[in-house]
């Protein structure tokens, strides 16, 4: 049995606007998983 966890934090682009230079833009993304593996 397998599992595994992922976790991406990052910015999202502002494309030069002004409205959006003062806001918070940090985004967080999970991946979690679980699985089951077989070697022979």
């Amino acid at each position: 049995m397998r599992a595994e966890y992922r976790g991406f934090v990052y910015n999202s682009p502002t494309w030069d606007l002004t409205s959006l230079a003062g806001t918070d833009r940090i985004t967080h993304r999970a991946e979690p998983s679980i699985g089951f593996g077989y070697r022979f």
